[in-house]
């Protein structure tokens, strides 16, 4: 921004997209985009940021959406996302654009002072705030060279923190979608850097992160952002062309900074490009204008890549002693050597043995524009520069129609070198004879890096890269251009990342070789070995033989680690040599990853023809026993595949509490079909003595169908869209959800692989949606999701009027899709989760299947007058105390009641029995189930598992046609009718929880909420206990509860010393956010807070653990409920009757417990 004013700013706000282009405002887009920045600008500057963005919503929504608008200009694209909104994608004009903002002024004067304006006053005001010496221009203007000084161009962006996101990193939803994910990252960051005293309660956190980790500029060739990697290839070391003096590649015509010519650089940089190009040109001249700046501290090497010159020894002979003009003859050899004089100049004047820190200056000036002063690269730019430069200088002869000669026009070309290296301070003569010189060691030069450019960098004719340190990035030709402050910012990273560290090293390292051999400078042989050095480190950072280009490196990350210790090999099976594949693992031999590794390499190596190097990598300290679980891995043998894959666990510790679990891929949902033990409480010490084995059998049980889902127009996720998933051949089951808003996500469960039909409730999500497009994420050749959605295949295109759309499931992957839905018409202002059709579709195919899924209307009335209660129980000590909890609802109530279990924990033995005492007693029962998401951070202790499901899917664990619910946990005994809780008045709360008992004294100390961190945050308000609660699923999804809440689990769950009681801990954090309306307390009495006074009112009794006594399940229920054992009695005599025998251990509270 300094300089005078005038025509340095005309040009910037002209680069900038800023002033418009041409006086048809109507129809030009840079033009508009002009206008309504400054609109914008205006309205703030008057009413305030509020007002301002409310004028830009109502652009936005102006009219149908567009392709006419063109705001993918610079400014209006910048203000959109500098306050994070979302670029507008309507056809808007310039007469819609000042309605809506004369409309918006009126609005909010009459909001401010009640003054209603003339249509005449608001002109007068839209007039003046938009004049050209305003503020408005003045901020348009300010925010453009803001934005182009940092690199800010390639829009829609949006920054978080000064991290940068782009639409690509959206999959298409718009930048905007990726708000609340950046958010959630960002707060996780800065909660890190809380927790480790990097931030405190004295420090600037923006100063912070600028410092540690901020880059004065973006550019998305160099900088990683979102799902975007540089593409940087490594250049390989071999046959010596790195070697230090006397390698190929330290043999160039290095240029330094004139601040910095005898220190040793960190950075060496090399541009490669066609001068005669314009593209060329202009990186070789940001080159020279780069080493002109302060604070450069790299060398510089220009590397000339002409497109029509070979790559060989072969010349042109001398162009003064020839003069045919016959074709192939010397005299066109000369015209051709003519169009490579800009690559001659620039290599004869980096070739100079004196003066050299003068040579940025002059290519500075010389590869300007011409229009600039610049010399021009070819006889046909010279002659329009002549031309030019005459009519600017009113001459009377035209010398276009003088016809100058050839000869005389490479004269005035020379002159014009001449005439600026005099300037610059070069000795004149000598860079005249070596650009003349088509046949001397310059033109060699210029050769030799030709070839150099095609055989080892593997670059086309022409084709331009910027190569740091031996890192090679192809500059794609599409217009993209790196400027000086792009340079500087190459140099940055690479000093960042590894240079400024290797300098330190090689500085102080001892060479002989510079005391042998007095002919070798230090200071370029150190940056040879620096660079060298350089590239090693990158190669070894990056982590593979192989670079993101495919590019072949000699060596592989192995070669740098010793093996003298470590290291152990094995080769193929029945070899003593190795294999055809090498495989080098690094690992720490006490970890997870360890574990279950271990199977995988053993297969590879008996099975395949493969050699194996392990290192092991271990922590210098422990604090904690690292290994916890034991690992098998499901593998085929190969020796026996009629039978089914098993893992086998033997020489288990007998006195230690074990779990059985089950690690799958994403897409599955397993559960256990057959076991008898306690697979939560394994104890082999207590087995019969009739047992020596125990087993469990584990199945597939269905492929996940999942994706986000955003509107088309909105590009918002439609939360509350009801969404079912039916196979089109075949009976199997269907299933239904519901887009959540967090990610637009939802999932759904296919029984098998096949063609399956994704649809549309009928009812509102129909009557106010259709299919738009379908889009699969994932490569089903490989198997795995696609790095952006331009890798998917589309699935199913739909039309206006469609509800549904076929999604393959091809393989054990399952499907992973995003979808886009459009709004009927007539339709856009209504929120789907409070719709209510008068006249619902004539049942349909696809309405039929939604009764299959999620019921009929005719079961609505049922629904309502049954009592609903969710629990979840995981080993057969709480199965036991399930079933009571049961018993005791129904002892106390005539109301139906229905049942609704979490499927993924329930032991096989409960669910064979659970029909048998439905049928027995009298109740309705469902199993539902929800796979974990993978966008959500995940719990590893099955316990906590448990817990998350308690709270984390509430939203969509139900059919949308249930309305409340009531948690009730398994441990708890219930001594009412639960109707009454049923129908409780929650008062607009979406949860309804029970607060601690505080009279039992006897427990103050344990009362952590009064004190600390829950003192001062819960501010007054109670702390709820989580073994009773109601659910309002109405109100729960009408508010986004339930969004809201995955969104603070996400943020406080990865700090391992936070939700100490997820389920309890987490609605009781968030309550400010989703209001908790609180029971009277007699609806929960627990005796280890609530004391025995209060216990004669006790609605339910809950078996809440003692922190003081620690007193076993079954006997405080036994002691506490005088029910309870009639209640057990009955259950035991049931399952007597069913002849069903359950092996179980008294083990119930165990402090050492590892997992199978």
């Amino acid at each position: 921004g300094e300089g005078d004013k005038g025509e340095g700013e005309d040009r910037l706000t002209a680069l900038a997209g800023v002033e418009p282009k041409s006086k048809d405002e109507e129809n030009d887009a840079d033009a508009l985009s002009h206008r309504v920045t400054k609109m914008f600008y205006a309205m703030q500057e008057k009413f305030g940021s509020s007002m301002a963005l409310e004028f830009l919503r109502a652009c936005s929504t102006s009219q149908q959406q567009g392709a006419g608008m063109g705001m993918d200009s610079f400014m209006m694209s910048m203000m959109m996302n500098g306050m994070g909104g979302q670029m507008p994608r309507t056809a808007l004009d310039l007469a819609t654009a000042r309605e809506q903002w004369r409309s918006t002024f009126r609005s909010a004067a009459r909001s401010g002072t009640g003054e209603r304006l003339s249509k005449k006053e608001v002109a007068d005001e839209y007039k003046n705030l938009m004049a050209k010496d305003g503020k408005a221009h003045d901020q348009t203007l300010l925010a453009a060279r803001f934005a182009h000084s940092k690199g800010l161009t390639a829009l829609p962006l949006l920054l978080c923190n000064g991290e940068i996101y782009t639409e690509e990193d959206s999959y298409g939803q718009g930048v905007e979608a990726l708000m609340q994910p950046a958010l959630s990252k960002e707060i996780q960051y800065l909660a890190g850097l809380v927790y480790t005293n990097k931030i405190t309660d004295d420090s600037d956190a923006t100063e912070y992160l600028m410092k540690e980790a901020g880059y004065p500029r973006f550019n998305p060739l160099l900088l990683p952002h979102g799902r975007s990697v540089p593409a940087f290839q490594f250049l390989s070391a071999g046959p010596g062309y790195l070697t230090p003096h006397t390698g190929a590649a330290t043999q160039l015509a290095y240029l330094h900074p004139e601040a910095n010519t005898d220190a040793t650089p960190g950075v060496s940089i090399w541009l490669v490009a066609d001068p005669a190009t314009p593209a060329g040109r202009v990186l070789l001249h940001q080159g020279a204008l780069r080493l002109q700046q302060p604070n450069c501290e790299a060398r510089i090497a220009l590397i000339m890549n002409a497109v029509d010159l070979p790559a060989s020894s072969a010349s042109c002979p001398d162009p003064e002693s020839v003069h045919s003009s016959d074709e192939g003859s010397p005299e066109s050899c000369e015209s051709h050597c003519s169009s490579h004089f800009l690559a001659r100049m620039v290599a004869a004047a980096s070739s100079l043995p004196t003066r050299r820190h003068k040579v940025p200056g002059f290519l500075a000036r010389a590869l300007a524009p011409a229009e600039q002063g610049g010399v021009p690269g070819t006889l046909e730019e010279l002659k329009v520069a002549l031309h030019l430069k005459s009519r600017m200088e009113d001459e009377v002869e035209d010398p276009v129609e003088e016809e100058l000669s050839e000869a005389r026009l490479r004269e005035v070309q020379r002159e014009l070198v001449r005439k600026i290296a005099e300037d610059a301070g070069l000795q004149v003569a000598r860079l005249d004879a070596l650009i003349s010189d088509v046949q001397g060691t310059v033109a060699a030069r210029v050769r030799a890096e030709v070839g150099l450019v095609r055989e080892w960098m593997e670059l086309l004719p022409g084709e331009a890269a910027l190569v740091t340190n031996g890192r090679l990035l192809k500059i794609p030709d599409l217009g993209t251009q790196l400027l000086k402050e792009d340079l500087a910012l190459a140099e940055l990273l690479e000093s960042r990342s590894r240079a400024s560290m290797v300098l330190d090293l090689v500085s102080a390292t001892e060479f002989p070789l510079l005391t042998q051999d007095p002919d070798i400078l230090p200071t370029p042989f150190l940056a040879d070995v620096v660079l060298a050095a350089s590239l090693q480190v990158a190669r070894h950072q990056a982590g593979a033989s192989k670079d993101a280009g495919g590019r072949g490196a000699e060596e592989s990350p192995g070669d740098f680690l010793a093996r003298n210790h470590s290291a152990v090999t094995v080769h193929p099976q029945n070899q003593t040599a190795g294999g055809l594949v090498e495989l080098e693992v690094l690992l720490d031999p006490l970890s997870e990853s360890a574990q279950k590794l271990a199977p995988l390499l053993q297969l590879l190596t008996s099975r395949l023809p493969v050699s194996l190097t392990l290192f092991l990598n271990p922590k210098r300290e422990l604090q904690d026993l690292p290994l916890k679980n034991y690992y098998r891995y499901v593998l085929p043998t190969g020796d026996a595949f009629d039978l089914a894959p098993a893992a086998v666990f033997s020489r288990m510790p007998g006195n230690k509490v074990l779990t059985l679990g089950m690690e799958v891929p994403e897409a599955w949902l397993v559960e256990v079909t057959d076991a008898a033990y306690d697979l939560d409480n394994i104890k082999l010490d207590d087995l019969p003595a009739t047992l020596s084995t125990i087993s469990a059998v584990y199945e597939l049980e269905a492929l996940l169908v999942t994706g986000h889902c955003s509107e088309v127009r909105a590009r918002q996720p439609p939360r509350g869209v009801q969404l079912t998933l039916a196979p089109q051949i075949g009976d199997g089951a269907g299933t239904g959800t519901i887009v959540m808003s967090n990610l637009g996500y939802f999932q759904l469960q296919a029984s098998h692989p096949g063609l399956w039909s994704l649809g549309l409730t009928p009812g509102s999500s129909s009557a106010l949606y259709s299919i738009h497009k379908a889009v699969s994420l994932r490569d089903q050749n490989a198997g795995v999701s696609a790095s952006s959605p331009a890798g998917g295949a589309e699935v199913k295109l739909a039309d206006s009027s469609r509800q549904s759309t076929e999604v393959p499931v091809m393989d054990f992957g399952g499907a992973i899709l995003r979808l886009q839905l459009a709004r009927q018409p007539g339709k856009e202002g209504l929120d789907v989760l409070e719709y209510k059709p008068e006249l619902y579709a004539p049942i349909t195919d696809d309405a039929s299947l939604w009764n299959r899924v999620f019921g009929s209307k005719s079961a609505d009335k049922k629904k309502e007058a049954q009592i609903h209660i969710f629990s979840v129980a995981s080993g057969h000590l709480y199965e036991r105390l399930l079933k009571i909890m049961i018993k005791s609802v129904l002892a106390n109530t005539n109301s139906p009641a229905k049942f609704w279990f979490i499927k993924n924990y329930l032991s096989p033995a409960f669910k064979q029995f659970l029909p048998r005492m439905a049928a027995a007693w009298g109740f309705e029962f469902e199993l539902v189930t929800y796979k974990w998401p993978t966008w959500l951070h995940k719990q590893t202790e099955k316990q906590r598992i448990i817990w998350a499901y308690k709270i984390l899917f509430l939203d969509v664990l139900f059919p949308l046609d249930l309305q409340k619910v009531i948690f009730v946990d398994a441990d708890q005994i219930v001594r009412t009718d639960m109707k009454e809780l049923m129908d409780m008045d929650l008062k607009g709360r979406a949860l309804a929880y029970t607060p601690f008992c505080d009279n039992n004294k006897d427990m103050e100390g344990y009362r952590f909420w009064k004190q600390g961190f829950w003192k001062d945050h819960l501010r007054g308000s109670a702390y709820h206990i989580s073994a009773l609660y109601v659910v309002d699923l109405a109100r729960l999804r009408q508010t986004a509860a339930g969004d809201q809440l995955r969104v603070v689990y996400d943020n406080l769950s990865r700090d391992p010393n936070s939700l100490a009681n997820l389920d309890q801990d987490l609605p009781n954090y968030a309550q400010h956010q989703v209001p908790i309306f609180s029971l009277p307390q007699e609806w929960l009495w627990c005796e280890s807070w609530c004391g025995n006074s209060t216990k004669s009112k006790a609605r339910t009794i809950d078996l809440c653990n003692n922190p003081m006594t620690k007193e076993p399940k079954l006997d405080m229920a036994r002691r506490i409920v005088s029910e309870w054992t009639e209640y057990d009695e009955e259950v035991h005599k049931l399952m007597e009757d069913d002849k069903i025998e359950i092996i179980t251990s008294d083990t119930t509270e165990q402090e050492d417990e590892a997992e199978l």
